[in-house]
This record gives structure tokens, sequence and C-alpha cells, in this order.
């Protein structure tokens, strides 16, 4: 039994309601370690954590006084990237002599400690681990899982069923997977993205290359990645790992896969669409160097999976409607969003509720996401979702709506949302986005037109 025992009592999350934060938070819990946090607001999230026994503080004066009371022997200041390094209470607790590590260091740590298996790629890595994991402890292995998604049968975003594996999101922003040291790992995508960490696409590339130089075993990789790995792809794209044999079977998508020249046939993709097909095959393949030998039960247990929270999550669904949910925020991810859809009804009008996430996104990609918002018959634009980042001149929703290329198109705000979504004449919706949008659709959720 490998053990990954914490070296503080004491552990104070700063930005603690983030997806990627809380899920660690709630490890230190699970090592009967006190923990508490900071976030700036409110959210599902941290109403969840505090019901769980941690501490969630949002006053800064108030956490002042927390971290005066502990020891600064005793105790850890863990940070999100999101929080730079002249923040009030990061400079607070730095004069205060506490000892202050950024998320990504710890996450690395324990990957030194516990066997681990890191799911990487600029899209994809949530629904990959998430599916990973699932398989993995329905099959009643001693996992850990720290994901950057809520899954919606466990209704968190951490699993604990043991310590003798580790899996991981291995995100690139910030560089922070290069703080990893994985025992095997995907590398799913790596499209441009993160300008504010990266100078070109060449420089991310190369933090990617960093990346599989730290894993220990194999390394699986898309085959349209030009990095080294075992190449996964689709049939006659002639890589080792193949997915072939691709269908529809009553609205549900089933696959067969080559993998270690066994064939593994009829295998359910929980979620639908071409690139969750290729989610599902990276998971399979991770699952298989950690225990081959259970590889019939990792692919039944597929059937039982319910998603993630926000990854094409359907809310309305009857004869006249379809409503789904998703994260997708980078032009890709929406293409593959619409892409399913368009497979799934070919011949339905589709609408896009999409919220921009981030100035420096919207800029560096505002040509892609007008071509992609373009392919939907309708677009609805919220304003930009800024998240740490201030205004940038000329940068607008406005203004990337007036690049998309059809007429069916409308700038939209936050309380005008619901009622937009439940009176829009086109029968498939899709609402997109990585800011507070998602806490829109949960006054969404069960309407309807």
């Amino acid at each position: 039994m490998h053990r990954a025992d914490p070296t503080y009592q004491n552990y104070f999350f700063i930005g603690i309601g983030g997806i990627g934060m809380s899920a660690l938070a709630r490890y230190f819990k699970a090592m009967n370690r006190s923990v508490s946090g900071y976030d700036r607001t409110r959210t599902p999230l941290t109403h969840q954590l505090k019901k769980e026994h941690i501490t969630v503080m949002y006053d800064e004066g108030t956490v002042q006084e927390k971290l005066q009371g502990l020891s600064a022997e005793d105790t850890l200041v863990v940070y999100s990237a999101a929080f730079r390094s002249e923040h009030p209470i990061l400079k607070y607790a730095e004069d205060k002599g506490l000892k202050l590590r950024k998320r990504a260091y710890i996450l690395g740590e324990l990957s030194k400690k516990v066997p681990t298996l890191a799911v990487a790629g600029t899209h994809g890595k949530t629904t990959t681990s998430a599916i990973l994991t699932h398989i993995l402890k329905a099959n009643k292995l001693p996992v850990t899982a720290i994901i950057g998604g809520v899954l919606e049968h466990e209704d968190t975003n951490f699993i604990h069923q043991g310590n003798d594996m580790l899996i991981v999101e291995a995100d690139e922003f910030d560089r922070s997977f290069l703080q990893l040291s994985p025992l095997h790992a995907c590398i799913i995508s790596t499209d441009a993205d993160h300008i504010d960490t990266y100078a070109t696409k060449n420089d991310m590339q190369q933090a990617f290359r960093q990346f599989h130089q730290k894993v220990k075993g194999s390394t699986f990789i898309s085959s349209d990645t030009d990095l080294p790995g075992i190449k996964l792809g689709f049939e006659n794209e002639n890589t080792p790992v193949v997915i072939k044999n691709v269908r529809v079977l009553n609205g549900r998508f089933y696959f067969d896969l080559s993998l270690n020249n066994d064939i593994y046939e009829h295998i359910l993709s929980p979620l639908p669409g071409k690139h969750n097909i290729q989610n599902t095959a990276f998971a399979i393949a991770l699952a298989y160097c950690y225990r081959s030998d259970l590889m019939k039960g990792f692919i039944s247990s597929l059937k039982d999976f319910m998603g993630i929270k926000r990854r094409f999550n359907v809310l309305v669904h009857t004869k006249e409607e379809l409503i789904i949910d998703d994260y997708a925020h980078h032009p890709e991810a929406i293409k593959a969003v619409h892409n399913s859809l368009r497979e799934m009804f070919p011949d339905d009008e589709q609408a896009v509720f999409f919220q921009p996430h981030l100035y420096s996104r919207t800029q560096q990609f505002e040509d892609e996401f007008a071509e992609v918002l373009s392919l939907f018959d309708a677009v609805y634009l919220l304003p930009i979702y800024p998240a740490r980042e201030e205004p940038v001149a000329g940068i607008s929703s406005q203004n990337l709506l007036d690049k998309v290329k059809h007429q069916k198109k409308y700038l939209i705000q936050k309380e005008q949302f619901i009622d937009r979504v439940n009176h829009a004449p086109e029968p498939i919706k899709a609402i997109l986005g990585a800011g507070d949008i998602g806490q829109l659709v949960g006054t969404l959720k069960g309407t309807g037109s």
C-alpha cells in the first residue's frame, strides 16, 4: 500500500472555490488534516465544502484573523495560479512567516509519492479523467482521483477509495503539469491556448514535450499530435492503438479498440461524438496500463457512467427540444459539441448560447470563434467573462458577434439569458462557456420552452 501522508496539520487554500483547488482541499480533509480556505464569491461548490466541514471564508479581514492563529511550523498555505503574488492575502501570509505553495507544486509532490495516471491536453482532460476514475472505482480498485469536474453520480470532484494509484489532470496552464511525475499518461490534444502562459504554439508544444519526458512508463498520444509516444487514432491512421468500427445503435455510440495486439469489441462511448469516443479510448488505455487483467470489467462499467456536470449535460430533452450544457470554451471544443449535435440531429436547427472566457483567449482566437459559431443556425453571445483579466481595448463580444457570418445573431445580457433560452425557436440549444454561465443554467434546468 502506497502512502501520501501530508506533512502539515493545517492547510489553508486561497481560491478554495475553484474546481481544482476544492478537489485538493477535499483530499487533505480525507487525510484527516485541518482544512480551511478563502474565496471571493459564494457558489454551490463552496456551500458543499462547508457541508463537508471545511471552513470557507469570503472576507479578507476574517482570513487574516484565521492565519494569525495558525502555527507557522505546522501550516501550509496553498494558492491557485489565478491569484497573483501581490494579492493582499498572499502578502499577509508571507509576512506572517507561513509557507506558501502553488496548487501545482502540491499535486506534483503527491505524484512523486503515489503512482500516478495523468491526463493532459488542451481539451478532453476532465472527460477522460472522469471516465478513467469511474471505471477504476467501479471495479473496486484502491484509487484516489483529483479531477477538474463534478461527477454526476458522485456529486464530487474527488474520489478516495485507496492510495495505490492517483488520477490527476495534467494542466498546461501556468506550466503546472511540469510539476508532475506520472507513471503513465496520455496527451489528448495540443491546440494553441493560454496566450498568457505561452508566447507561441511552438512554446506550448515544447512544454508538452517536457511533460512527456517526465512520464516514467507509457504515454498515449493523439494521432494528430506531433509528439513522441504511443499513437492512438481512428482507422486508416496507421497507429498502434486503433479505434475501429464506430457505429450508432439506438442513439448511442459504440466502437472496437485494438490495443497491444488485442481487439476489444462493442465498447460503449458513454458520451456522444467522435471526440468522446477518443476520450473513452484514452481512459481505457490508461486503465489497461494499471490492470490489464480487468479489461472486461472496465469496458462493462462504461454503461453506468452518468457523465460530468457541464460536459454535454442534457438539461431538457422532450419531443420539441434538447438543451445541453457544456464547458466548451475553445474553438475546437465548441466545434466538437456542434459536430456531436449534428451527428445526433442532422435535420434540426441549432442555437448556441456562448459566454467567451478571458479577453486574451477571445483576442487570440477571435476569427476561429467567429468561424465555429457560424456553424450554428443562431448565435446568442453574452459579454466576455474576464476571470483574472482586465479588459483589453477593442476586444468584446460585440466585436466577435460582428464577425459571425449569418444574420441570426444576438448580444444578450445575463438577466435576459433564461428568457432567451426558453423562447429561442431552434429545437436544439447548446449552452457553452467556462465562466459563470454554468451557474445561470442551474435556474434553467427542468424548464423548457
